[in-house]
């Protein structure tokens, strides 16, 4: 079975007053998003202070987030994993080192920020907009599984387009043969 690292941004605000990082419910999302995808996870959280439990990238501000980027990196090398699933603008930006990222033209594209030797990293969205959006755990589960099994968008000129009237349109795909009775 792959191996995943969970890169979480912070702890959830809720559940540090009542002395968990996370709530059950947060918990048992991530493991049924693992188990979905078929892999077994880790989590690795980039802010660890309780104080900041809950605060946004623009509210940490990247030279918090920058301060974390050695520790997260040595813990998701330290998993071993096959594939490393950043959560949200924090994780991302700890990840990189920068602030400045765009979170919408990383999402669902594999990324090597860290270089070819270690993993894939995929950028989904944030578990704190799944308190705000009920069907974003379902993308959640569909990101992290197309990350566990290599399916990535296509960036515009990965495909061919066959235009009617060209020479590329009239020949014969390669999988219908003779011996499949189609000529």
């Amino acid at each position: 079975m792959k191996r995943a690292a969970f890169v979480l941004g912070s702890f959830d605000y809720r559940s540090i007053k009542k002395g968990d990082a996370y709530p059950d419910a947060t918990l048992d999302m991530l493991d049924g998003i693992a188990t979905h995808a078929g892999v077994n996870a880790g989590i690795v959280t980039c802010i660890q202070e309780p104080m900041h439990a809950g605060w946004s990238k623009s509210k940490l501000g990247i030279k918090r987030i920058r301060a974390e980027q050695a520790r997260v990196l040595d813990e998701i090398t330290a998993m071993k994993p096959d594939v490393v699933i950043a959560f949200g603008p924090v994780a991302s930006a700890c990840i990189w080192g920068k602030g400045n990222l765009v979170e919408g033209e990383l999402l669902r594209k594999e990324h090597r920020p860290m270089g070819d030797e270690f993993a894939p990293v995929f950028v989904t969205f944030s578990l704190e907009n799944c308190k705000y959006s009920a069907g974003l755990q379902k993308w959640l589960k569909l990101d992290v599984e197309a990350a566990v099994h290599g399916w990535s968008d296509p960036e515009f000129g990965d495909y061919d387009i066959l235009l009617p009237g060209t020479p590329e349109w009239d020949v014969k795909p390669e999988w219908l043969t003779m011996e499949d009775g189609y000529v």
